[in-house]
């Protein structure tokens, strides 16, 4: 029995092993917070360092099922998100289903409609913190911030029409995150999340069914919380930080997957597929916007970027690229996971000057011009 009594040391040395972590890291967050404010010692006096999120204000409640997009923000949602992540910041949906601005002026009937993924809708910040609240901030004209956190490109877009069948803009800005957003579109599924998928058929591309919303373990099922998972991510520090950094969802509200759609169109032809429907949009002015996650020389990501500016150089839309501002910038300030309101003001900025000509007050009421 020699290999049972190897195994029992080897499994109560990696215990110690994790005890003497825990402990080191709860003494280096004591330390640490000397630094920047009065010393907390509550990480080396109690056991339970995080509680469970299960009120009101967890961002999964400001969500709702959609039977053309699969999931859209849920109207008059209004919340402050305290998680590791949002750090306590204002989060509210509008009764139109847009997120806020909270600008301090009202600019009366927005001329401009902008949808994307959680970079637009502006995961981690503040409702003033978002680059369309600064961008409305700067054209001093109204802004529709129609991100939605978890969206493809290609079901960005489609939301942009079903707004566009109720309401007029003289601007609409399709933001994609490059190398993520139109992999997306690929999805049955994206973070439990059910959605419709870009497909092949007989006619061409065309839009799937949404998923099956109620399927066990997605974000409209999910079950009970896992209580073991529940229990280390209570009751240990390096175990929580580590998961409020990754993958919550493994912990939380819903399972973290994500599921091909079996007849899924190839990348190529949802990129070549989406420019065009965007650029026929009958709008004046149409803005294809460029924005990237961190790894921002990844070689994947350039790739895309290339297949993106190809197609897109073709078609009468403006495409406004953030990689030089982006890569030219100092990182650990423009991003924390997301972008941080430091980088969300350079792609406002961004924007602003190449998508509007920088011009506050003035939104083109005549067809944009190619770049």
């Amino acid at each position: 029995m020699t290999w049972v009594k190897t195994v029992v040391i080897n499994v109560l040395l990696l215990g110690v092993l994790m005890l003497l972590s825990e402990l080191l890291f709860r003494g280096l967050i004591s330390i640490g917070s000397c630094k920047t404010s009065q010393c907390d010692f509550q990480p080396l006096t109690q056991l339970k360092v995080r509680h469970f999120p299960r009120a009101d204000g967890d961002l999964g409640t400001s969500l709702r099922f959609d039977d053309d997009l699969g999931f859209v923000p849920l109207e008059g949602f209004s919340a402050v998100i305290d998680s590791a992540l949002w750090q306590k910041k204002a989060l509210t949906i509008t009764q139109e289903g847009f997120r806020a601005n909270d600008s301090p002026s009202d600019y009366g009937r927005s001329k401009v409609l902008v949808v994307g993924d959680s970079f637009t809708f502006g995961e981690q910040v503040a409702n003033y913190e978002t680059w369309p609240a600064c961008l409305e901030r700067m054209l001093e004209v109204g802004v529709d911030n129609g991100g939605v956190t978890g969206y493809g490109a290609a079901q960005a877009f489609k939301r942009a029409t079903l707004l566009l069948s109720g309401k007029d803009y003289a601007s609409v800005v399709l933001a994609v995150v490059v190398g993520d957003d139109f992999l997306r579109d690929q999805m049955q599924y994206v973070w439990g999340r059910p959605r419709p998928a870009l497909v092949n058929s007989s006619d061409g591309l065309a839009w799937s069914e949404v998923a099956d919303p109620m399927k066990p373990g997605t974000m409209f099922n999910p079950g009970d919380p896992n209580p073991i998972l529940v229990l280390l991510y209570e009751r240990s520090l390096l175990f929580a930080t580590a998961i409020d950094r990754s993958i919550p969802e493994l912990v939380f509200r819903w399972a973290a997957y994500k599921e091909m759609h079996p007849y899924a169109a190839d990348l190529e032809s949802i990129i070549e597929w989406t420019l065009k429907e965007f650029s026929q949009l009958s709008v004046p002015s149409r803005i294809l916007l460029l924005q990237y996650w961190h790894d921002i020389d990844r070689k994947e990501m350039l790739a895309e970027r290339e297949l993106i500016l190809k197609h897109a150089s073709t078609l009468p839309i403006t495409v406004v690229d953030t990689l030089d501002v982006l890569r030219d910038s100092d990182h650990s300030l423009v991003w924390a996971g997301h972008h941080t309101p430091l980088g969300n003001s350079l792609v406002c900025a961004h924007l602003f000057s190449e998508g509007f000509g920088g011009s506050a007050g003035h939104v083109s009421d005549t067809p944009t011009a190619r770049k």
